[in-house]
């Protein structure tokens, strides 16, 4: 390292370092800043002479991330493994972000080749990410169960349900310059509403008999995009337990009082009350059937106007989830 910075001080070309570091002038200088011991055995192997001064301006090539290297003084014969400003593109916040802006400039719509994504650190695409997941699920429990419908399967999804998802999917396909003199209808084109979601929540596309549990709250769905560490049921269970030991006059809530606690809680949410799925065979008769004749034309209509994609049977379906850390530079 001394010997590094006596050159760095008495060089003024590459040739007057290789001089002062004993390097032959026919031989390739290389820079290898964070880490990367592969790389840096492949180029000795190759007879390169490494520079072992991650900061120095003497190389014919720097392996490094994108944040090292200074881009402004690069001579012609250099070369290094990052394009300047190339975060654009090869980051997903930038490339979502630039063929966002590539809209009005051409023809093509990002939205027809590109999946969906959402920039989780900004609270107002946060909330589009919530709310076309929503949609977006609504749309699969109608695909699903019009599948269920033409295979005779023995089990769907019950019609509460179904027309819940029915009445959030209409509202995608619903032209708003029909309601315009009605704003709280057009308001209500572009929302689903807490009671119906606290239903949907609750349905499991893979299993139509089976409800989901364990759906995240707001606080530990927060720390989950911050990164931070969110609580296990364990960990949960293993802080309740300290806090009895802290209380000990605490005791375990008696059968009676839990089964208030209960009662009360499903009298608060009434969707926990509703059925989720039931047989295929309860769909026969006049109004059922007309409420399957509805699904399937929103659904044609859903497809032909392309408002909303084909979502895939799984929880999430064709979305990408963009964050700052995910982004991070690295030397590749």
């Amino acid at each position: 390292m001394r010997s590094a910075q006596i050159a760095l001080k008495t060089a003024r070309h590459l040739s007057d370092w290789k001089r002062l570091n004993c390097c032959p002038q026919s031989t390739s200088v290389f820079i290898c800043a964070g880490g990367y011991p592969d790389f840096t055995k492949a180029m000795v192997a190759r007879g390169w002479f490494q520079n072992e001064d991650k900061e120095s301006r003497f190389f014919d090539l720097k392996w490094a991330p994108a944040s090292a290297i200074d881009h402004d003084h690069l001579l012609p014969n250099q070369a290094v493994n990052h394009f300047h400003g190339n975060r654009e593109i090869t980051t997903k916040v930038g490339l979502t972000l630039n063929l966002r802006s590539c809209l009005p400039l051409c023809s093509a719509d990002p939205d027809s080749f590109y999946p969906r994504a959402y920039d989780l650190y900004d609270p107002l695409e946060r909330a589009d990410f919530a709310l076309n997941f929503k949609f977006t699920k609504a749309q699969a429990i109608l695909r699903e169960f019009i599948r269920n419908i033409d295979s005779q399967a023995a089990m769907t999804f019950s019609s509460d349900v179904v027309s819940t998802a029915f009445k959030i999917c209409l509202r995608l396909v619903t032209d708003p310059a029909e309601i315009m003199d009605c704003p709280q209808l057009a308001e209500a084109l572009a929302m689903v509403s807490a009671e119906e979601w606290s239903l949907l929540e609750q349905v499991c596309l893979d299993d139509c008999t089976q409800r989901l549990e364990g759906a995240l709250n707001a606080e530990d769905l927060h720390d989950f995009i911050q990164k931070r560490q969110v609580p296990t049921e364990s960990m949960r269970e293993r802080k309740n337990k300290e806090k009895r030991k802290e209380k000990d006059n605490q005791k375990l809530l008696t059968a009676s009082e839990e089964k208030k606690r209960r009662k009360s809680k499903a009298k608060k949410s009434p969707s926990l009350q509703l059925p989720l799925c039931s047989p295929v065979s309860s769909f026969e008769g006049l109004k059922p059937e007309h409420l399957i004749a509805q699904v399937r034309e929103v659904l044609e209509e859903m497809d032909s106007s392309n408002r909303c994609r084909p979502a895939n049977t799984g929880e999430y379906g064709d979305v990408k989830f963009t964050t700052e850390e995910d982004d991070s530079d690295d030397g590749e």
